[in-house]
């Protein structure tokens, strides 16, 4: 899929070709904020992701399945959470709570 969209960009000029994604969107203060704090979770989530199975390889002796398996509650975790708090924020429209009450599950929970 993603060779088809490189071919197309190649073939088809970028004239005739929309723009999905317009720039001055960018500028915008909610965009740019979230964008920012979506880089800062990924560059913390990314190592932790790829470190965890290989700690658990070497020093536990497990293997490829069972160290991606550690895993499993981190993803779950976050699916939870991210989904619990966009019905809340939905709901109440508080969203600063959220993240302070997010950020501080993150520090402690992650000490387990």
């Amino acid at each position: 899929m993603a060779l088809a969209a490189i071919s197309m960009r190649l073939v088809v000029p970028p004239a005739a070709l929309p723009n999905p994604f317009p720039p001055r969107l960018v500028a915008q203060r909610a965009v740019l904020t979230s964008d920012m704090l979506l880089l800062l979770q990924n560059t913390a989530q990314a190592p932790a992701t790829l470190s965890v199975p290989l700690f658990m390889q070497v020093t536990r002796g497990a293997d490829v399945g069972t160290s991606g398996l550690y895993l499993l509650p981190s993803v779950v975790g976050n699916a939870v959470g991210g989904l619990g708090t966009g019905v809340y924020v939905s709901r109440t429209g508080c969203y600063r709570a959220a993240a302070v009450v997010s950020g501080l599950f993150g520090v402690f929970l992650g000490r387990l």
